[in-house]
């Protein structure tokens, strides 16, 4: 049977050669921070005590959905809620300042995004920690579940 027409060493070495003559240095991406124009606002509040509640750790959380059909990704916050330091025994979180709000942003299809909490009725309540997208009543939709504290 005849040999190979390269030893391993000579093939290793012309694979090597040919790599660095046709390698072309590869492009980069280039990252531009498009916070203000895309139209999202949301900043997490998570009401930080001098307590240290364990809920304060774990704030937040962020779903991509499409919530209304139209085949966009849509954006959805969960959001913490006011604390009181101490927190007096039986009371609960309070989210009724528009800061501690969750937030549902509509995809505009240009690369910005519209507020629609309020007309989806998704401001929430309680301490927000984290949310879930399924369609959990199988009628083709997405739901959101969020996790609360309070």
């Amino acid at each position: 049977m005849p040999g190979p027409y390269f030893s391993r060493r000579s093939f290793l070495l012309s694979a090597l050669a040919a790599r660095r003559l046709f390698a072309t240095q590869p492009v980069l991406p280039a990252f531009a921070d498009i916070t203000a124009r895309s139209g999202v606002k949301f900043k997490n509040e998570a009401s930080p005590t001098s307590q240290k509640y364990l809920p304060e750790s774990m704030c937040g959380g962020v779903a991509m959905l499409d919530y209304d059909g139209d085949g966009w990704l849509d954006l959805f916050f969960v959001n913490g809620a006011a604390l009181e330091d101490p927190m007096p025994a039986g009371k609960l979180p309070d989210k009724s300042n528009p800061r501690y709000w969750n937030r549902l942003y509509h995809n505009n299809r240009d690369g910005t995004f519209s507020d629609v909490t309020e007309a989806a009725g998704l401001r929430g309540h309680s301490y927000g920690m984290g949310v879930a997208v399924g369609d959990y009543d199988n009628d083709g939709r997405a739901d959101i579940y969020v996790t609360d504290v309070g």
